[in-house]
């Protein structure tokens, strides 16, 4: 059986589907599966033993046509595209891929696949891991009894890295704190970080827990004024998704008393992948935190007001008290 997993999304939605991959591989030792995937999301799975082959998606125009062309002569039995609402790329790239049965959303009056996923509408309260897991049903995977958390497998080097970098610490217990988000909205101000570190390094948990930063190149100046201010924080020179895996990976199996605190973002679902306890912060959007809540054993969700987009009104003492549970 030769199957192909199309997921053009964001990091976030690639790292979630891993958990459909492992389904598909449980079910079907011997499936040969391969992802269409986007550039920026295909790093996340390179190493992953389910996943046999990967293309990547580039729109110039030789290379889509040498894309279409390598998907037609794999002659997959099954093109799945997990997506469950409407999305011309996803519909035109079915239709060429030359799969014996496609299974994705048809949009009203379109009938471009042979089975048509449940829309967002329907798929409301399911989680998106298992929205992904649910259009399996088609090949034979009806009754999914495995975790429906991701898979991640940084590479060595990358490893090797996190816990050089992680030497310092000993084996301390860490709050590994990431700053950034995909966009404003999702962010703290450098000013509500700080006062939440003072909370945690000199009021109530002072030497017993260290700080780790994780911060993208836009927030690197949010990341510099905590350290200056608080020179026991550590902030790892992280170029890649794959070292962030890494240090999430390695503070997780170095003790269990670590816990990660982030905004909505594919930091979430890292730390799902290694059941890191997370203290994982939303808007008051119900669309977004059903589909993308946190999948650790331990977890605490703090959201903003309904129907809120921003995450700033959420004042740092409700983020305290998440601490203070999450410490218990």
């Amino acid at each position: 059986m030769k199957i192909n997993i199309t997921v053009l999304g964001r990091i976030g939605d690639m790292i979630i589907a891993t958990a459909a991959f492992r389904a598909i591989k449980e079910k079907y030792p011997d499936a040969e599966l391969h992802v269409l995937a986007g550039r920026q999301n295909s790093s996340v799975i390179e190493n992953n033993p389910d996943v046999d082959k990967i293309r990547i998606l580039d729109k110039s125009p030789l290379k889509l046509i040498r894309l279409i062309s390598s998907l037609r002569k794999e002659k997959f039995d099954y093109y799945i595209d997990p997506k469950d609402h409407p999305s011309t790329e996803s519909a035109k790239f079915a239709a060429l891929s030359g799969a014996n049965i496609k299974i994705g959303f048809n949009q009203p009056g379109v009938k471009i696949f042979d089975h048509s996923v449940a829309s967002d509408k329907e798929n409301y309260d399911l989680h998106f891991s298992k929205r992904c897991i649910n259009t399996l049903e088609h090949i034979g995977i009806k009754s999914y009894s495995g975790a429906f958390k991701p898979y991640l497998f940084p590479a060595k080097q990358s490893l090797e890295k996190a816990e050089h970098q992680l030497d310092q610490i000993e084996n301390k217990p860490i709050v590994f704190v990431n700053v950034s988000a995909s966009n404003a909205e999702r962010m703290f101000s450098a000013e509500k970080w700080s006062e939440l570190i003072n909370y945690i390094l000199k009021i109530k948990y002072k030497s017993e827990y260290k700080i780790v930063i994780n911060a993208a190149p836009a927030e690197k100046q949010i990341a510099d004024k905590l350290k200056n201010q608080f020179s026991e924080i550590v902030v790892p020179k992280s170029k890649s998704m794959d070292e962030v895996i890494a240090l999430a990976e390695v503070i997780s199996e170095r003790n269990s008393k670590s816990f990660m605190i982030t905004p909505d973002t594919s930091l979430v679902h890292v730390a799902s992948a290694f059941n890191m306890p997370i203290i994982a912060i939303y808007n008051g959007r119900d669309e977004v935190f059903k589909k993308f809540s946190p999948l650790s054993d331990k977890r605490i969700s703090v959201r903003a007001a309904d129907r809120e987009w921003s995450i700033e009104d959420i004042a740092v003492k409700t983020l305290i008290e998440a601490i203070d549970k999450i410490t218990i």
